[in-house]
């Protein structure tokens, strides 16, 4: 007996001890919260959600359950339509807002424009702001501003250098248009005489431009030849009688249908106020009339058709300074038409060439002693020249052969244009004076390589040329013959690299005078171009952003050395783009 108490206390003791230590845990762990008793809230329970019994597959409703579901879908309907009420209410009422916001901005509107200082600009200054407008582009037409306003419509019709562009030519498919590019579409004597009254005697801009018409080799009949024929000759009648020959200012002609310019009748046709002539098909008593009577015609442009001819005689235009000569691409050249009618006009100014070949002349030059400007585009050039006062000098995939065996001598010329040519084709000439060599490589990098070395080796080294800029486009081209190049040109004082020239390393250690980045003990040597003041650097059309980024940091890094060993660029510039304005390379 002694035996079991004992036992049942020492159990007891163990059951105490256990239990408090767990207690002793619990209140160590837990929050220490004074004088506060935690209570847990009561949850209520919640009660099952309700199982739609007839939704349950496979199972037959009963009687009573299918009553109850026809009554659970007639009160959803009832539902339906109640929210289909108030959307629709809804719906009216921002519909109402909707209207109500866009008569708050048209009055709002009308409000400003009411006290807009544009209002009390008088009609003269209007007239000037449209004039500026019609000249932003070949588009721009005064029939948009018409659109605007009564008050803006009553001006523009009443300013006649608005009207001035009109065009004529058959109804075909642009018919039912009043406009094309900027200029009135006229085919009929009608809406002819309708824009002539529009100009109220101002200046006339005229193009002649034909749609629809095809020549009789093409398939059409005599008929309807006879008929575009008639209705053009009607429009230059109208022409003659209104006399709005004498006004016309410009005249151009873009159709290459000589048959059609043959067939019109231009004669008695004077024009004392042309200033402007370009023609792309020929007519001979068109040509009679602008030779004879446009005395005060100052630019002329003229393109042979296949079949046509350069008979020009340009000796009564005394007032013309720009002239334009071109020829189809793959047409047999006109020598003796073209150097005929260069040799015709006096006091040109600028003179242009495509696709066109002058001979030889004989012991006679071709001098032309107020030439400034002249374009050389696909053109050969075989007579010798006497252009003393030539300043600038474009030649484009052209040869610049002039017959003598010395260098062309060209005192007065200051800029030199090579684009896309080859080495065979570096032109012999002796310019003294020049001030700028602009360069665009043809093809490949040994190519360009070739065309540098020729030029180099043929103009500049023997002193015939000694550019203070030269200016490199669109081309690769080794940087190390570059640079060795560019040594031996010391008095270069502007450098450009203008479109898709990509500059490697050697380039920049030849600029700094050594291999960069600079260290302590590097050794210096005479740099590149040591008079060199400006540099610039574009990375248009490179298309590799890890040789943009070399080339901007190395050319950093070449210019901040040349200023520490006293040979400094005062300006470093660098364009990313075209769009984007040349910056500073620092």
């Amino acid at each position: 007996m002694k035996r079991l108490r004992r036992a049942a206390a020492t159990k007891s003791i163990d059951y105490r001890e256990t239990v408090g230590s767990d207690d002793e845990k619990e209140s160590k762990t837990a929050p220490k919260v004074a004088n506060v008793e935690l209570e847990q809230p009561c949850q209520p329970e919640q009660p099952p959600p309700k199982k739609e019994v007839f939704l349950v597959p496979n199972r037959v409703l009963s009687t009573p359950e299918i009553v109850e579901a026809k009554e659970d879908i007639e009160n959803d309907v009832v539902s339906l339509g109640e929210l289909e009420i108030r959307i629709q209410e809804r719906r009216a009422e921002l519909s109402g807002m909707e209207k109500l916001l866009e008569e708050l901005g048209e009055r709002i509107y009308l409000k400003r424009w009411t006290i807009s200082k544009l209002r009390t600009f008088p009609d003269e200054l209007i007239s000037l702001i449209f004039e500026a407008y019609m000249k932003c582009g070949d588009n721009m037409n005064p029939w948009l501003l018409m659109q605007i306003c009564r008050h803006w419509r009553s001006v523009a019709i009443h300013t006649r250098r608005l009207w001035s562009k009109i065009m004529l030519g058959t109804r075909g498919r642009y018919h039912k248009m009043r406009r094309y590019h900027g200029y009135e579409f006229c085919y009929s004597p009608a809406l002819l005489r309708d824009a002539l009254s529009r100009t109220a005697e101002g200046p006339i801009d005229l193009t002649f431009e034909f749609f629809n018409y095809r020549s009789s080799s093409s398939g059409d009949s005599d008929e309807e030849s006879k008929g575009v024929l008639t209705s053009l000759q009607e429009l230059v009648n109208v022409l003659r009688e209104t006399d709005a020959v004498s006004r016309v200012r410009t005249l151009e002609l873009t159709s290459t249908s000589e048959d059609v310019l043959r067939g019109l009748n231009f004669g008695c046709f004077t024009f004392p106020a042309l200033r402007e002539v370009t023609l792309k098909s020929s007519s001979p008593s068109l040509n009679e009339a602008i030779q004879t009577t446009a005395r005060r015609l100052q630019i002329l442009r003229i393109k042979a058709s296949p079949g046509g001819r350069l008979n020009w005689n340009l000796s009564k235009l005394t007032s013309l300074v720009y002239l334009k000569l071109s020829a189809s691409h793959g047409l047999m050249p006109l020598e003796q038409d073209a150097l005929r009618t260069i040799r015709s006009a006096h006091g040109l100014v600028e003179l242009s060439l495509s696709n066109i070949t002058l001979p030889t002349s004989g012991s006679e030059p071709l001098r032309i002693s107020t030439l400034r400007t002249l374009h050389l585009n696909r053109s050969t050039i075989l007579c010798r020249l006497d252009l003393p006062h030539l300043h600038s000098l474009h030649i484009t995939k052209s040869l610049l052969s002039t017959g003598q065996t010395d260098f062309l001598f060209l005192p007065s010329l200051e800029y030199l244009q090579l684009c896309e040519i080859t080495a065979d084709e570096s032109p012999r000439i002796r310019a003294p004076s020049i001030q700028t060599l602009e360069i665009e490589w043809p093809s490949s990098a040994a190519a360009n390589a070739k065309l540098l070395e020729k030029v180099f080796q043929q103009l500049i080294k023997p002193g015939h040329i000694a550019p203070q800029a030269i200016c490199f486009h669109s081309g690769s081209i080794d940087s190390k013959f570059l640079a060795k190049i560019l040594y031996e040109i010391p008095y270069l004082t502007e450098l450009t690299f203008s479109r898709s020239t990509a500059l490697s390393k050697p380039f920049f250690d030849a600029l700094a005078g050594f291999s960069l980045p600079l260290k302590p003990n590097s050794q210096r040597s005479p740099p590149m171009c040591p008079s060199l003041q400006c540099l610039k650097l574009g990375l248009t059309g490179i298309r590799r952003p890890q040789c943009e980024a070399s080339m901007v940091k190395w050319g950093r890094l070449a210019i901040r050395s040349r200023c520490q060993g006293q040979f400094p660029i005062k300006e470093a510039l660098v364009q990313e783009d075209d769009n984007t304005p040349w910056r500073n390379l620092l």
